[in-house]
């Protein structure tokens, strides 16, 4: 009898020894899609920085277009009121 509980003793410990493997294995796996998932939040936090800076350097650029041709029509609207005033 004691042969048999140490044999079903040692089946079972070979059983705990692969799912422990089993598991040692799947954290393995998991862990290495958390970096991989970890490294993916990176690269798109990188992205979202560089497309703010280009946002914001087109927008100032447009904006400084902006103000420049308002100042042309402000320009453009003075003279045309200059000279509507000279001429009637």
């Amino acid at each position: 009898m004691d042969k048999r509980i140490t044999r079903m003793e040692s089946k079972m410990g070979l059983r705990f020894d692969k799912v422990d493997c089993r598991f040692d294995q799947l954290e393995g796996k998991i862990g290495s899609r958390f970096d991989e998932i970890d490294n993916r939040f990176d690269q798109l936090d990188d992205n979202i920085a560089s497309l703010r800076t280009e946002m914001n350097t087109r927008f100032t650029k447009c904006e400084r277009r902006v103000r420049r041709d308002m100042m042309l029509l402000l320009i453009a609207f003075s003279v045309v009121a200059a000279l509507l005033e000279y001429f009637v």
